[in-house]
């Protein structure tokens, strides 16, 4: 099979060209590790697969609308936040147990 008739079976299935398929699929596999590893930004862009830093945030932003940095924070503040109580409401609480 030649490459034009690859491309064209390839983008028909996936809706992605190989190359937007791939980088799909490193972005995700980056987004994994960031949810899941405490591993630094140039860790994991070296880990699926980029060498370049601008490339790889031009990317991640391109198909998730964040950077990697704003993710990972996004990633923090949702894991680490807890309630907002008042010192009434712990004070409280703390007499009703």
């Amino acid at each position: 099979m030649g490459r034009r008739n690859f491309d064209r079976r390839f983008i028909k299935a996936t809706n992605n060209t190989p190359v937007e398929y791939l980088q799909r699929v490193k972005i995700e596999s980056a987004k994994k590790a960031f949810e899941t590893t405490r591993k630094h930004i140039n860790e994991v862009m070296y880990e699926v697969g980029y060498s370049d830093i601008k490339a790889f945030r031009e990317v991640f932003r391109k198909i998730t609308g964040l950077s990697p940095l704003e993710y990972k924070n996004k990633l923090l503040f949702r894991c680490c936040s807890f309630p907002i109580v008042s010192r009434h409401q712990f004070i409280t609480a703390g007499r009703s147990i």
